[in-house]
């Protein structure tokens, strides 16, 4: 039991570093053995003693320090001083709620912080352009420090026109992302030409800030050179033989950024050739079950196609009053290697019991059909096969032996399988009294 063994608590890294002044973290997990004490409800995790350099801070410090569970990180949010090191010696109890005064167990991490190597410098990339024309289209503005490896609060953005006049009201800025992405609003009047962002970021909690100003272009298309183009990428696979394979594919739009993927615009084609030797492409977009998830197509079998025909995908759609469609491709369809296993077989038989085979599989294939070989089938039967279960029974008109062990093979097929070939051949060891 529990109170028969006295619990540990072991840092996986006893030194941790965080950059000071910052937003920086650092992290390391924190073992509790045995089991029986990581109950939450019983036990809990305090902070009893922080040292600066030596000099005792008590419970507090100026860093943060959240447990949690059997992990724990410190944050050098509160550390005022970005260009000096400290050496902080924390040190933890571990404690039964029911007597908080006194700890079960103590362990030390130590943190060290260090100064900033030189002063921040931040630097902007902007990618793409604001077009009028295209609702939605983004500016991009990465940023990237010299000098600085911490995090980086936004402090905001501020947007100028041509003439110098703040206009930020006008566009939407996805301010805490990297990169900051700047769309006009619905509605904005705006006029072409190069405008101005000022990107404004913290670095410590105490004022430590940096600035920089990049340019980007709003411009106006005329609407006969807007073309929209569409690619699709799949990734994945379906198995006949698995319900739950999928194919995932992500659309990808040129000059449209505000469409939303609808299930409607799969469509999937059985492809052959015909008597002729023409290619004849079929509509077989019903044999599957096409949703939309995370914004990307998922594309699933309902269990009435072969791994031998060919299938190729297209998304074709209607966006802004343009037809687009994406470049026919395959679709990998194919039939796995079932790996049977088996439960549930009989130890002792008579010639009225029948004994429940269970046929699964650790990789989640379906059992629909199974036929006994031409050798067992002089002694047994297949009572009953459903949900994935094979009854096993005696031949009424066949001869046992008093005693013996008899080896039963039968073949099953799976769910999917589409052919005459079985999935393959399971046995099973039968002992008659």
């Amino acid at each position: 039991s529990a109170a028969a063994v006295k619990p540990t608590i072991k840092f996986g890294k006893t030194t941790l570093t965080v950059t000071a002044g910052t937003f920086d973290f650092a992290g390391t997990t924190l073992k509790i053995t045995p089991a029986a004490y990581r109950d939450g409800g019983k036990y809990k995790l305090m902070v009893m003693n922080v040292t600066k350099d030596g000099v005792d801070l008590g419970p507090t410090s100026d860093l943060m320090l959240s447990p949690s569970g059997s992990y724990f990180y410190v944050s050098a949010y509160r550390i005022s001083q970005p260009q000096k090191n400290h050496t902080y010696k924390i040190k933890v109890g571990f404690f039964n709620r029911e007597d908080p005064d006194k700890p079960l167990r103590t362990a030390t991490l130590t943190v060290k912080t260090k100064p900033l190597s030189k002063k921040a410098v931040m630097n902007l990339k902007v990618t793409g352009a604001i077009d009028l024309t295209v609702p939605g289209s983004p500016v991009k503005i990465k940023k990237t420090f010299k000098y600085y490896s911490g995090q980086a609060m936004n402090a905001g953005v501020t947007i100028t026109d041509p003439q110098g006049e703040n206009v930020t009201g006008l566009f939407s800025t996805a301010g805490d992302s990297n990169p900051i992405v700047i769309r006009a609003r619905e509605g904005a009047e705006l006029a072409p030409g190069t405008y101005k962002a000022t990107v404004r970021v913290q670095l410590s909690p105490d004022g430590v800030y940096l600035e920089k100003t990049a340019k980007f272009t709003v411009k106006q298309s005329a609407p006969a050179d807007v073309k929209i183009t569409a690619t699709a990428k799949a990734t994945g696979s379906i198995d006949v033989l698995k319900r739950e394979s999928k194919v995932t594919v992500k659309l990808t739009l040129k000059n449209c950024y505000d469409y939303e993927p609808d299930y409607q615009d799969v469509k999937i084609y059985r492809t052959y050739d015909s008597y002729y030797g023409r290619k004849v492409s079929e509509d077989w977009t019903d044999y599957f079950n096409v949703t939309v998830r995370n914004g990307k197509y998922v594309i699933q079998s309902y269990g009435e196609i072969s791994h031998k025909d060919k299938f190729i995908y297209r998304i074709e759609t209607e966006i802004n009053g343009q037809t687009v469609k994406t470049k026919a491709a395959k679709l990998d369809i194919k039939q796995g290697k079932a790996k049977l296993t088996k439960t549930g077989t009989l130890n002792r038989l008579d010639r009225y019991d029948t004994t429940a085979v269970k046929i699964g599989s650790t990789s989640g294939y379906q059992l629909v059909y199974a036929e006994l070989d031409a050798k067992s089938e002089k002694y047994f039967d297949l009572q009953r096969l459903g949900d994935g279960t094979v009854e096993i029974g005696h031949k009424g008109n066949a001869v046992l032996a008093p005693a013996g062990t008899y080896t039963v093979k039968f073949r099953v097929w799976l769910y999917g399988n589409n052919t005459e070939k079985p999935n393959g051949m399971v046995t099973v060891k039968i002992t008659v009294k």
